[in-house]
């Protein structure tokens, strides 16, 4: 064989193996989702909103100083709204509508959007001004 065709060859394989890795990857992460356990924030705390748009975790007996306010969905997990009992929602108080998750257990506040009604077990609560 020539010298080309074999660099040929081992760069084709190369470039195989390489997209093979990131398939198996992806797909072991797609089935164990390491963050399925993730919270926004820790026990004992629930996430704040500032009038800057930023946001941080306090405690849940904290006073909150001026401007900043408890997030209307409280503590909830990172990204997997695919446990029992959360729903997936859309937070439409920016200027893109953003993922979110919230429990089924409370009504969807103003500026949010259900995006799954029932979630896994049971209807969400109705009785939010924010369901659409």
């Amino acid at each position: 064989m020539k010298p080309r065709k074999v660099l040929a060859l081992i760069a084709a394989l190369a470039v195989v193996g390489t997209a093979a890795v990131a398939v198996l990857l992806v797909g072991v992460l797609w089935v164990f989702n390491p963050l399925a356990d993730e919270w926004q924030c820790s026990e004992g705390e629930a996430p704040v909103e500032t009038a800057d748009g930023g946001s941080y975790c306090a405690p849940v007996d904290a006073t909150l100083p001026g401007g900043d306010s408890w997030h209307p969905l409280g503590n909830r997990p990172m990204s997997s709204c695919d446990q029992d009992g959360w729903v997936s929602v859309e937070d439409l108080r920016g200027r893109e509508p953003r993922p979110d998750c919230m429990s089924r257990y409370q009504p969807v506040p103003d500026g949010f959007r259900l995006t799954s009604p029932t979630g896994r077990s049971g209807a969400v609560s109705a009785g939010g001004a924010g369901q659409t």
